[in-house]
């Protein structure tokens, strides 16, 4: 079994002493804190307040990322293509700019360097309440969303994409989601969603899918 724990945290931690204002944010923090196995860890970056603002990408992987991976002995990084993560449905709108997964003793870790604060990118761009939660300053920070995720074990969606090829995603997502946590049940909002594209919408029109999911647009509430 594949938990989150101590050696992930540390070398967060130890990134965060070089890089102030990152976060380490969605599934595995959740997996975390409720004892799952977990798929890879996020970590999330504002280029425009790191070094790479000052220095470029290679002055980060070279003189930090690889020192304290140590990558040169053990593991590897790579940048991967953007514009075909699954995770977003528009690079330009969302602000991610590029994205660096590095593997290192069998756990991935992926960093999402941003042109935003991070954390204003989880509250709009996170389209799930259980992922809504994320680790910084050696702590756990818990939306009001997570918090009603952990009590109701309903899994809801928050930020529903009119476009269909995505929403198709968000419910792909949502399976993936409820094959882990197998005693979390469906929320309101995920059931209307997956009720409107029970509907033919090979052919809708962007107006009327915005009709349809009306009800499931959710703003994001507060933060302890």
């Amino acid at each position: 079994m594949k938990l989150f724990g101590e050696e992930e945290l540390y070398y967060f931690n130890k990134l965060e002493e070089n890089i102030p204002g990152i976060i380490l944010a969605g599934g595995a923090i959740r997996d975390y804190l409720n004892k799952k196995e977990y798929n890879d860890v996020d970590i999330f970056i504002n280029a425009g307040d790191s070094p790479i603002n000052k220095y470029g990408y290679a002055y980060l992987v070279d003189e930090i990322i690889g020192d304290l991976f140590d990558l040169s002995s053990n593991g590897d990084a790579k940048f991967l293509d953007v514009f075909s993560n699954n995770y977003v449905d528009s690079i330009s709108n969302c602000g991610i700019e590029n994205i660096l997964e590095i593997n290192k003793n069998d756990r991935k870790y992926q960093l999402v360097f941003l042109s935003r604060n991070p954390i204003s990118y989880l509250k709009k761009f996170f389209d799930f309440n259980c992922c809504k939660i994320f680790y910084s300053n050696r702590q756990v920070h818990k939306s009001q969303e997570y918090k009603t995720f952990d009590s109701t074990r309903q899994l809801e969606i928050m930020y529903p994409n009119k476009n269909i090829k995505f929403l198709q995603k968000h419910l792909f997502r949502a399976k993936k989601i409820l094959s882990k946590y197998t005693e979390v049940t469906k929320g309101p909002n995920l059931q209307q969603l997956e009720l409107a594209l029970s509907k033919d919408t090979t052919n809708a029109k962007a107006v009327d899918m915005e009709k349809r999911i009306k009800k499931v647009q959710i703003k994001f509430n507060s933060w302890t």
